[in-house]
């Protein structure tokens, strides 16, 4: 075992980074070869070969890593929109369009409401913004964050 730079403790890759640097190599690859749309969004998007980065310098990986973290919030991804929110009709819809249609719906409910107000007639019931279909319908925000940042 080396002794890493600037302290006395053990260093425990003692290859200086290279296992650490593999191991990112392997883990773009993998996640590359799982997911072909993010290959083909990195390209498209931000103009990056993934695959290209495996083998090219650290920067090269570091850069891919980075733009990989920044394809779940990005709302032209296909990644984002089929491998993650399950149709491709998500397909530049963000969280302000999805927390918009909510607004539209209670604003329609709310008109409703105040239309019937000081009559003995119920409100009729609203009709929704129609939406994708998705393997899950956000309730609240935090449901919305989470379909997003997972």
């Amino acid at each position: 075992m080396g002794v890493r730079r600037g302290s006395l403790e053990p260093d425990p890759d003692p290859g200086h980074g290279v296992r650490e640097r593999n191991g990112k190599r392997l883990a773009i690859h993998r996640f590359l070869t799982r997911y072909p749309n993010a290959t083909a969004d990195l390209a498209a998007l931000y103009g990056v070969n993934g695959l290209a980065a495996v083998t090219g310098s650290d920067d090269d990986v570091e850069l891919t890593l980075t733009l990989i973290d920044r394809l779940p919030n990005d709302v032209n991804s296909h990644y984002r929109a089929i491998d993650k929110l399950g149709d491709h009709t998500h397909i530049g819809r963000s969280r302000d369009t999805m927390m918009l249609e909510s607004v539209s719906d209670q604003i329609q409910a709310l008109h409703n409401m105040v239309a019937v107000k000081g009559s003995k007639k119920r409100p009729r019931k609203i009709k929704p913004v129609e939406r994708p279909s998705s393997r899950h319908t956000p309730l609240s925000l935090d449901d919305v964050d989470s379909s997003f940042f997972s």
